[in-house]
């Protein structure tokens, strides 16, 4: 019995130190995962500096929902415009994102399209 008990608390033992090496592990990949993030991050944003990049579709319509247009025809209306106007794409995303509104209201208040 007493050798039962033995290797059941040696086996205890073992499972424990694994889940803690486990944990460890966990805990460095997280970290390293995070960093990679990070650094995923400030590669797409330095491709889109770049005069080369195209942005997407995806791209346009992201940016005009978070300017925050509500209404469907003015966001239709943005993004087609947008779509069909690369350069003016380039110029609005190069913009910091608090003017960006702005400059889309004077383009549209101007009656560019």
């Amino acid at each position: 019995m007493d050798a039962q008990f033995q290797t059941l608390t040696t086996n205890l033992k073992e499972v424990t130190e694994a889940i803690n090496i486990g944990n460890s592990n966990i805990k460095e990949l997280s970290t390293i995962a995070c960093e990679h993030n990070v650094i995923f991050r400030e590669h797409v944003h330095n491709m889109r500096r770049n005069s080369f990049y195209q942005y997407t579709e995806s791209d346009i319509w992201d940016m005009l929902v978070q300017l925050g247009i509500f209404d469907d025809t003015i966001m239709e209306r943005c993004y087609e415009y947008l779509c069909s106007n690369p350069t003016l794409v380039k110029r609005l995303f190069g913009m910091p994102a608090d003017r960006r509104l702005s400059k889309l209201m004077s383009i549209i208040n101007m009656g560019l399209f």
